[in-house]
């Protein structure tokens, strides 16, 4: 699962899912909460941390506070994801002008991209040196069914596959492809996947601890805590069940998740699933 993240600041409500997080426990449970107000608008001179939104039933007495959290992992999820888009973007500024009679892609390793740069300035210098090296072997193209290269890591450059070419790609530019095969998280294999099992049940401890300080002024409402899924999850369900494994705070009383999947249409949609 590869899913971007969505920037914090505002209010949630708007920008965080949590519309469609209480349309869809609506649904699901019957009721019909709507927006009262937002509560963690930075605002000076506030002590005392607040949750994201409180939501009011229609009959003007229950009411339902919701914090969301952004469980990121790995941890350096969110540079690495940066750092593609940096790549990505110097390549398509560089090469699509080049390229408009068909629809080409270029194939990276994704491990390989995050060790051959670190810092910004070598990511834009290694993108340089690939659009350098397809530019003037441009005429190899047809007789050599593609480029590749292990400079300055192993890439390839080719017209796109049958299989590439969906629905909602373009017919002609440059597409960019990122692989990270058939490891878990990035390009890391078992005993990494093993680690990272014994130190995100840490992780979500914080997160609930963090939530659970924001209840304090809400004792009669619903304390609810969305837990976001940002990073590469193909272990979904072994992450879930860490969640729900964990130890929940006093004030929290219940624990959604949310993350990325689609509609009966296939559609891009964020999917809901109480956990606790």
């Amino acid at each position: 699962m590869f899913h971007c993240f969505r920037p914090s600041g505002g209010c949630e409500w708007f920008g965080g899912e949590l519309a469609g997080f209480v349309r869809h426990f609506n649904a699901k449970n019957g009721t019909t909460y709507e927006l009262d107000r937002c509560l963690d608008v930075r605002k000076g001179g506030r002590q005392q941390p607040e949750p994201e939104v409180l939501v009011r039933s229609d009959n003007s007495i229950e009411t339902m506070v919701i914090e969301r959290k952004m469980f990121v992992w790995p941890k350096d999820y969110l540079k690495q994801h940066r750092d593609e888009h940096v790549f990505s973007e110097r390549i398509q500024s560089r090469l699509k002008d080049l390229f408009q009679d068909d629809l080409y892609m270029l194939r990276v390793d994704a491990s390989s991209l995050r060790e051959a740069g670190k810092r910004k300035d070598e990511i834009l210098t290694n993108a340089d040196q690939i659009t350098d090296l397809v530019t003037r072997n441009r005429s190899k193209l047809t007789q050599l069914k593609g480029i590749k290269s292990t400079l300055p890591f192993q890439w390839s450059f080719g017209h796109a596959r049958d299989e590439e070419r969906s629905d909602d790609a373009p017919e002609r530019g440059v597409g960019i492809e990122i692989n990270d095969g058939m490891s878990f998280f990035g390009g890391v294999g078992w005993s990494e996947y093993q680690k990272s099992c014994e130190e995100i049940p840490a992780e979500v401890t914080r997160l609930l601890e963090a939530a659970d300080r924001k209840f304090v002024n809400y004792p009669t409402s619903l304390k609810v805590v969305l837990m976001e899924l940002v990073g590469e999850f193909e272990f979904g369900d072994d992450i879930k069940r860490i969640i729900a494994e964990a130890n929940l705070p006093p004030r929290v009383d219940q624990v959604w998740v949310a993350e990325p999947g689609h509609n009966d249409d296939f559609e891009p949609e964020m999917t809901y699933t109480q956990i606790r």
